[in-house]
């Protein structure tokens, strides 16, 4: 007898968090680079147990925050 096992189906989990290696290709930097932000409170991170992570928010702050550091030296130098 052959018996069919069917699960629901399974939504895609999104990603909430990223380990420093994940954010680092996202934010195309380095490591030390990236440890420099979190140090210098730029970046917001936490740990979990040894291992440390970036909320997906947090990386998005910080790239908004950055691109609002720029905008300003972009307009004077355009004018």
């Amino acid at each position: 007898m052959n018996t069919i096992i069917t699960f629901p189906a399974v939504k895609p989990v999104q990603q909430e968090a990223l380990s420093v290696a994940d954010a680092c290709r996202a934010l195309s930097v380095c490591r030390a680079t990236l440890y420099s932000e979190i140090n210098n409170g730029r970046l917001r991170s936490y740990t979990l147990g040894v291992r440390r992570y970036i909320a997906v928010k947090a990386l998005h702050e910080f790239i908004a925050a950055r691109e609002a550091e720029t905008a300003p030296q972009a307009q004077q130098a355009a004018g």
